[in-house]
């Protein structure tokens, strides 16, 4: 759909997390992410980096279903 759409967002990232120089500079704030189920609900939602592995575990069941 991203691609479709032609949705674009920017990033910026010096590494060191997410109340730094550079996201004060920018307003920068952590992206959020959301794993759909087929019915399109929520099965999971994390903010920033965090949660990478929780996420894969989520699609991984999805995937199951």
């Amino acid at each position: 759909m991203i691609g479709r759409k032609k949705m674009t967002s920017s990033q910026i990232c010096d590494g060191k997390g997410p109340k730094t120089e550079i996201a004060a500079l920018y307003n920068a704030a952590p992206s959020a992410h959301f794993v759909l189920d087929r019915q399109g609900r929520i099965a999971g939602l994390w903010k920033g980096a965090e949660g990478v592995e929780k996420m894969r575990e989520v699609v991984a069941k999805l995937m199951q279903q």
